[in-house]
């Protein structure tokens, strides 16, 4: 069988062992890239009224996933779960419906900040604690797109 038919037999009937395979294949050529970035978990905009923004992404079909009035924050996801869009008050450093951050869930924020900043990664904040939910930092990409570092602090309910 030919090599391409072969690759093309396991990516059908096996994509954990045609992942396992291009990484071993190509580890040394990515190195660093799989840091410790675990998944890319929530993408969030800023809002100027987030009782309405809530209830417009309600209303439309959007189910609450999580709400944190006292936080200004509140998340979404489709009726299938899924991504999760999360909706933040604005506090004036980010202007209502100009931006969407994309959060990249780490397995330790401290490390992979550190790790990050070696790459020459600018960060524009230091690391955010929202107590027994998450912890948040804030970088920019080469064109200025915002992302978050999120490490999950919350524990799955059994």
């Amino acid at each position: 069988m030919p090599l391409f038919k072969l690759i093309l037999f396991i990516y059908k009937y096996d994509r954990i062992l045609f992942s396992n395979l291009f990484y071993i294949n190509n580890r040394n050529k990515m190195k660093g890239l799989f840091m410790s970035i675990k998944k890319i978990g929530l993408s969030a905009i800023t809002v100027s009224d987030i009782k309405k923004s809530s209830k417009f992404f309600s209303d439309i079909g959007l189910k609450v996933k999580s709400n944190h009035p006292e936080f200004g924050w509140c998340e979404f996801t489709g009726l299938d779960d899924g991504n999760i869009l999360g909706v933040g008050q604005s506090d004036g450093s980010m202007k209502p419906g100009t931006n969407a951050v994309v959060s990249l869930t780490v397995q330790d924020i401290v490390k992979s900040k550190a790790d990050l900043e070696s790459k020459g990664v600018k960060f524009i904040s230091e690391i955010m604690e929202v107590p027994g939910e998450v912890k948040l930092v804030l970088f920019k990409d080469l064109d200025g797109n915002v992302f978050y570092l999120a490490q999950e602090l919350r524990t799955a309910k059994k």
